[in-house]
């Protein structure tokens, strides 16, 4: 009985406290990063949770032998997995990436040509864990317990009613829990990316409980009632423009940006952005500021065509993902153009999280996922083949509205992306690593600028009337093959105002092109909340009464993401003055109505 005792002692105190030590260690090791502090409360919140599923699976396994090596050898695998998503995407794994990873495809061509080394690299780097897991599993198989089935299961039972009790109530009192868990030295987030060194503090278990946490839609906001919402959408006169039977494009170009304003540190051999520099004269050029950096284009995406700024909703959050799970209709103003005789049409280069479904309940009637890979250039479907598959799409009688998304600029980055280049770099002070990857990425630009100067001379021919919205989403992800950003090599992101670099790390530009005099005026600065909806302000057609307030309020706020404000004359801020946020407050009552709480 004694012997017993001491064994159980071991396997649910020990086993689980050289669990904690052991992943904490491991993650910081292959991140090359020296592990001087975790959080506490994450470490408790840990073991609380491998006890509860430890014994949970001695239900089926009747041994902790064979619990714990179940335990060990998923977490190893998430540890690798999570692992191998900052290598290649600069962020940790999250719960909603289970849709992600459900097309192979995508990460295949991730891992393209450097599957191999990277996992050479995470195995060299294992090997001491490699070592320390084999004695771990000798270890559990001398204090091994063996459970008989009655007992078992009443256990099993009473702890899976507690693990759902505490998901529940954690959920439910969402805020008070992050407070509680999470206070001690909260690390502040800077952006999107950053979500990684949360996990380095918080650990795996910790990481990924704080952004399923954030993930649950925001709160109801303070002072919220639906009576008041009402009224505030109400406040604002319905407003509609003069421009009849105008055909919209919206081309969101992959990570699209003017590389010449990285001159100090690299010059090409010809303009790379030949067309999109010379096309600012017959068009508008609108200086935008991205919800994100480096990653996650449905976040763009939905911003651009909900009116809805990400500042709404928790760091991390992805509506596309996480939102639109039931069959609730929210705003959008690619539904109120299809009610306004538009037939409306989506065209992808790519779709990691399957979102067919997602993208007609929210108004396209036709969706195209264009990945064959004949039509390939590079590791993705080419700029070139989806102008002449959305030029395509224009020819007909009836109004158009066609968005469409690149992916031929999609990181990797690296000389391998093509056999051949139309460009050499003329003059750079860059390490020969990191040349490879501005070529790559320029390539992939210089194509992207040809596929817009073909659509614009397409829709310049046509006597119907065209509005063009050419765009990147946000900036690449400049990675080298040695998997460090190449954004610490180059001067444009480091100058001596923190504002500045912050603003230059999310800022982007659209180009509003037309074939008819389609005059707008157009604020310097504009999120992507505002772009489309300002645009359709200028149809003659009725909308949502959501995106007239929306595009009312919009004028009294500065531009913003979750990092900076950017009033109109240009000036950086990174804070709201008492009347924008009372402004911003009575906006998210309306958020809240029409995209939550209904």
């Amino acid at each position: 009985m004694k012997d017993r005792s001491i064994k159980l002692f071991f396997n649910f105190f020990l086993i689980p406290f050289i669990f904690i030590i052991f992943f904490f260690l491991w993650s910081a090791f292959l991140s090359s990063l020296e592990l001087k502090v975790v959080s506490i409360k994450c470490c408790i919140l840990t073991f609380f949770l491998l006890n509860v599923i430890g014994i949970i699976l001695l239900f089926f396994t009747k041994s902790t032998k064979k619990t714990f090596f179940i335990i060990f050898l998923f977490f190893s695998i998430l540890t690798i997995i999570n692992q191998y998503k900052i290598i290649y995407m600069d962020t940790p794994l999250f719960l909603s990436d289970i849709h992600f990873l459900q097309n192979y495809k995508n990460i295949s061509t991730f891992t393209e040509n450097s599957f191999f080394s990277t996992t050479l690299q995470i195995f060299c780097r294992s090997i001491p864990f490699i070592l320390g897991f084999i004695a771990i599993v000798f270890l559990l198989n001398k204090m091994n317990v063996d459970f008989n089935r009655k007992e078992v299961r009443y256990k099993s039972l009473a702890s899976f009613i507690i693990l759902i009790l505490f998901l529940v109530i954690s959920s439910y009192y969402k805020n008070n829990t992050l407070k509680f868990i999470y206070e001690d030295k909260l690390v502040q987030l800077d952006s999107y990316n950053s979500y990684k060194l949360l996990y380095y503090y918080y650990g795996l278990v910790g990481g990924i409980y704080y952004q399923y946490l954030n993930n649950l839609v925001f709160v109801k906001p303070d002072g919220y009632q639906e009576k008041k919402a009402i009224q505030l959408e109400k406040s604002v006169d319905h407003l509609k423009g003069n421009i009849e039977d105008a055909n919209i494009i919206v081309i969101l170009s992959e990570s699209f940006f003017d590389i010449s304003k990285l001159d100090q540190n690299i010059t090409f051999d010809q303009e790379v952005t030949k067309n999109f520099n010379s096309l600012k004269d017959k068009g508008q050029l609108v200086q935008m500021l991205s919800p994100v950096f480096g990653s996650l284009t449905s976040n763009v995406s939905f911003e651009l065509l909900s009116s809805t700024n990400m500042t709404y909703f928790d760091e991390g959050y992805v509506p596309y993902v996480d939102l639109y799970k039931d069959s609730l209709k929210r705003p959008s103003l690619v539904d109120d153009l299809r009610k306004n005789g538009y037939d409306t049409t989506l065209i992808l280069g790519s779709d990691s999280y399957h979102s067919e479904d997602i993208m007609k309940s929210i108004g396209f009637q036709q969706y195209y996922l264009k990945n064959n890979k004949k039509y390939h250039k590079g590791l993705y479907v080419s700029d070139d083949y989806l102008a002449d598959v959305l030029i395509d799409q224009l020819k007909g009688n009836q109004k158009k509205f066609v968005m469409i998304e690149t992916m031929q600029a999609h990181m990797p980055y690296q000389k391998y992306n093509y056999s051949n280049y139309d460009l050499k770099i003329k003059k750079t002070n860059l390490s020969q690593i990191n040349q490879d990857v501005m070529l790559s990425y320029a390539q992939g630009i210089y194509d992207a600028d040809k596929m817009l100067g073909k659509v614009y001379d397409y829709i310049e021919k046509q006597d119907e009337k065209y509005i063009l919205l050419f765009f990147g989403d946000h900036l690449p992800l400049l990675k080298n093959s040695d998997y460090e950003l190449v954004y610490d090599s180059l001067d444009y992101f480091h100058t001596k105002d923190a504002l500045q670099n912050t603003f230059r790390k999310y800022n982007t530009e659209a180009l509003v092109l037309s074939n008819f005099d389609f005059e707008v005026d157009f604020p310097n600065y504009l999120g992507y909340d505002m772009l489309l909806n300002t645009v359709i302000h200028q149809l003659d057609i009725d909308t949502h009464p959501y995106f007239s307030y929306t595009y009312e309020t919009s004028k009294k706020l500065p531009v913003h993401n979750r990092y900076i404000l950017i009033d109109q004359d240009g000036k950086l801020r990174n804070d709201f003055s008492v009347q924008e946020k009372k402004i911003i407050q009575e906006r998210s009552y309306v958020t809240y109505k029409e995209f939550i709480g209904k």
